[in-house]
C-alpha cells in the first residue's frame, strides 16, 4: 500500500524537514499588546522528546462538555520525535513545568518498533483514568497502533493496523458513553483514502466507514462527540468537491455516515480549506473549528457549523498586516494548523503557525462577537527561547490557565510546553448605582459597590473580585465572573452568556441568584460562603438556565431550589448541598433526588 510521509500530512506548514533553523532576530513589526503572560514550562531537547506538535491531553468530554486535564492535575502528550529511539515518546507534564518521559516508542521489536512509532496524535483520558492513543507507524504491520499506557508508563498495544482495516492515525481516540473508543485512520483502507473505525477497550476493531474521495480523502483530527445528537463529527483535509479542499462529516456510533460540507464551495474559496481538529463545541451543540488554507485573505478562516443553518466564516486571518511586498507579515496569525478549544468564559481559543509581531505564530481568542485578540506572539524572547511555529491546539487547565506546545524554538530549537495566563481584561471600575447602557468590561474590588437597575444594560463582561454587586431588572450582553466580595442578582436579570461563583471565602453573607435567565452556563465552584440559587418560597424565585448548572467543592451551604435547566444539573464534592423542584435534562450524584 501507499504510505503518506509525515511531511505529506498537510496539518503543518514547516518549512523545510524537522531540522530547519529558525532565525536569530525577530521580524520589526508592531506588536500586538496583550495583558496575557506566557511562560515556558520546559524546552524540549530530543532525549525527553522533540517537535511536539499535539495537543496536550485533551482528555474526553466530561459530563459538562468541557475538556479537561487528567484527574491527577498533571498533562500528557506525545511527541513524533526523540527519547530513547527516536521514534517519539508519551511524556507527563505538570502545570509548574516538571517534565517526565513515560515511554519511549520503538522499544520493543527492533526496527520493526513493534510497540508502535512516530505518534501523530494528543491522548485522551479514559474511563478508567488510563491513557489511550495512536502511533503513525510501528505496530505489527508497521501501520500504525492503538495503545493505552497507564499514567506510571505501562504500555499496552491494543491494535495493529494493517492497510485494509486502516493505516496511519493522525487523530485522537474519543470515548463514547458505551465505552468504545471511536477514531479515524489518514489512510488505509478499501480505496487507501482513510477510514473511521470503533474500538472497545480490548482492542477489537470495527471500521465503521472507508473513505473514497467525494465523501472526503485522508480523514486528520479528532473526532467530536455531539452534544446535539451523540454523533461523530470529523474532518477531513482533502476530496469532496472538485476542489478537493476538504470536508466535514458526521457518522453515528453504528457507522451511518452523512457528508456535512465541501469546503471551497463558495467563490475564491473564501469558505476555507484544509479544515482542522479538533473541534470546539458550545451548550447548544454548534461545533467550531478552522481551515488552515485560503478564506478571503489566504490566510485561514474559523469556522462554526450550526445543526439548524449550516456553515458560518467567523474569522479570516491575515485580516491584519504590516509590511509590504515580501515583507509583508500578517499580525493577527496566519495558517492555522490546530483546532479550538472553547474557553470558560465561552470565548474560543487557539492558535497559528505563522503570522503574529513575530511571523513565528499566535495564540489567540476570538469573542462571540467575532472580535480576535491575538494573546501572544510566539518568538518574542531571543532566539526564540519562548518557542516558535504552534502546530498544537491548547488546553484549559483546572486553573483556569492555557496549556500547550510549539513545534519549534526553545533551548534546542525542538519545541516547548508553555502556559499562557488567563489575566482577565482591563476593564472599568464599578462603583455607585447606574442604569442605562454601558459598553465595555466592568471591573468590582475591594472597596467599590455596582448596582445596575431600572433596566441598565451592559454590553460586556463583568469581572468582581471584592466589593459588592447588586444587578436586578438589568441585562449583561457577557459574562459575569465573581471571585470575590458579595452579591445579589436579580429578579428579572438576563445574563447572555454564563455565570461563574468561584472560590468565594467564608463570610456571614449568603449571595442569592433570585429570577435569573442565563442563557449559557452556571457555575458555583469551590466556595465556602453559603449560596442561594432560588428558593423554595417567599422572594427568590427559580432560575432559568439554557446550558448546565454545576455545583461542585464546595464547602459552604448550597441550595437550590425550583430551577429550569436545560442540560445537565451535577453535584459532586460538597459538604452541604439541598434542593427540590429543579428540572434538568439530567441529574447527578448529590444533585440526582433534586
Amino acid at each position: 500500500m501507499k504510505k503518506r510521509s509525515i511531511s505529506q500530512l498537510g496539518r503543518t506548514l514547516r518549512p523545510a524537514a524537522y531540522t530547519m533553523a529558525l532565525p536569530l532576530f525577530c521580524l520589526a513589526v508592531a506588536a500586538t499588546a496583550c495583558a496575557q503572560t506566557l511562560t515556558t514550562l520546559d524546552s524540549f531537547n530530543g532525549t525527553n522528546g522533540a517537535f511536539p506538535s499535539y495537543q496536550l491531553t485533551p482528555s474526553q468530554m466530561v459530563r459538562i462538555h468541557r475538556w479537561v486535564q487528567h484527574p491527577n492535575g498533571n498533562f500528557y502528550g506525545t511527541t513524533p520525535y526523540g527519547g530513547a529511539n527516536n521514534r517519539g515518546t508519551v511524556f507527563q507534564i505538570t502545570s509548574s513545568g516538571a517534565l517526565t518521559v513515560l515511554y519511549s516508542f520503538c522499544s520493543i521489536g527492533g526496527s520493526a518498533c513493534t510497540d508502535g512509532s512516530t505518534p501523530q496524535a494528543s491522548l485522551i483520558v479514559g474511563g478508567d483514568n488510563n491513557l489511550y492513543g495512536t502511533t503513525y507507524l510501528g505496530g505489527a504491520h508497521g501501520d500504525g497502533t492503538v495503545f493505552k499506557i497507564t499514567t506510571s508508563g505501562a504500555l499496552t498495544t491494543l491494535y495493529s493496523f494493517s492497510g485494509p482495516d486502516g493505516a496511519n492515525p493522525v487523530g485522537a481516540l474519543v470515548q463514547a458513553g458505551g465505552g468504545n473508543f471511536y477514531g479515524t485512520t489518514f489512510a488505509g483502507g478499501a480505496n487507501n483514502d482513510g477510514t473511521a473505525f470503533e474500538i472497545t477497550c480490548g482492542g477489537s476493531l470495527t471500521t465503521l466507514h472507508t473513505f473514497s474521495g467525494p465523501d472526503g480523502v485522508n480523514p486528520e483530527g479528532n473526532l467530536l462527540l455531539s452534544n446535539a445528537n451523540g454523533n461523530l463529527y470529523g474532518a477531513t483535509l482533502a476530496g469532496g468537491n472538485s476542489t478537493s479542499a476538504g470536508t466535514l462529516f458526521e457518522i453515528t456510533t453504528g457507522g451511518a455516515f452523512i457528508s456535512v460540507y465541501d469546503f471551497c464551495s463558495r467563490t475564491n474559496c473564501t469558505d476555507g480549506s484544509s479544515p482542522q481538529a479538533p473541534f470546539a463545541q458550545d451548550g447548544w451543540g454548534n461545533i467550531y473549528g478552522t481551515t488552515t488554507y485560503t478564506g478571503a485573505n489566504a490566510g485561514g478562516t474559523v469556522f462554526q457549523l450550526t445543526t439548524w443553518n449550516g456553515l458560518h466564516t467567523l474569522y479570516h486571518f491575515c485580516s491584519k498586516t504590516a509590511g509590504s511586498g515580501s515583507s509583508t507579515v500578517c499580525t493577527d496569525g496566519e495558517y492555522p494548523v490546530a483546532g479550538l478549544v472553547l474557553g470558560n468564559d465561552e470565548n474560543l481559543y487557539g492558535t497559528t503557525y505563522q503570522g503574529g509581531a513575530n511571523n513565528a505564530g499566535t495564540a489567540f481568542q476570538l469573542t462571540p462577537w467575532t472580535v480576535l485578540n491575538t494573546l501572544y506572539s510566539f518568538c518574542s524572547l531571543a532566539n526564540c527561547a519562548d518557542g516558535a511555529y504552534p502546530e498544537s491546539s491548547l488546553v484549559q487547565g483546572t486553573d483556569g490557565n492555557f496549556y500547550g506546545t510549539t513545534a519549534f524554538g526553545g533551548t534546542s530549537n525542538m519545541g516547548t510546553a508553555y502556559k499562557l495566563s488567563t489575566l482577565p481584561p482591563a476593564g472599568n471600575q464599578c462603583n455607585g448605582v447606574y442604569s442605562g447602557q454601558f459598553w465595555g468590561n466592568i471591573t468590582v474590588a475591594n472597596g467599590q459597590s455596582c448596582e445596575f437597575t431600572d433596566g441598565g444594560q451592559i454590553w460586556g463582561n463583568i469581572y468582581v473580585t471584592g466589593g459588592s454587586l447588586i444587578l436586578n431588572n438589568a441585562s449583561v450582553f457577557g459574562n459575569v465572573q465573581i471571585q470575590g466580595g458579595t452579591y445579589t442578582l436579580g429578579p428579572s436579570l438576563s445574563i447572555w452568556s454564563n455565570l461563574q461563583i468561584q472560590n468565594l471565602a467564608s463570610n456571614s453573607v449568603q449571595g442569592s441568584v433570585c429570577g435569573v435567565n442565563i442563557n449559557g452556563n452556571l457555575e458555583i465552584d469551590g466556595n465556602s460562603s453559603p449560596i442561594q440559587i432560588g428558593a423554595s418560597s417567599g422572594s427568590c424565585p427559580g432560575n432559568t438556565i439554557g446550558g448546565h448548572l454545576e455545583l461542585e467543592n464546595n464547602t459552604g451551604l448550597v441550595q437550590s431550589f425550583n430551577n429550569t435547566i436545560l442540560d445537565v444539573l451535577t453535584c459532586d464534592g460538597n459538604s452541604s448541598v439541598t434542593g427540590a423542584g429543579n428540572t434538568a435534562r439530567q441529574k447527578i450524584d448529590q444533585c440526582s433526588s433534586f
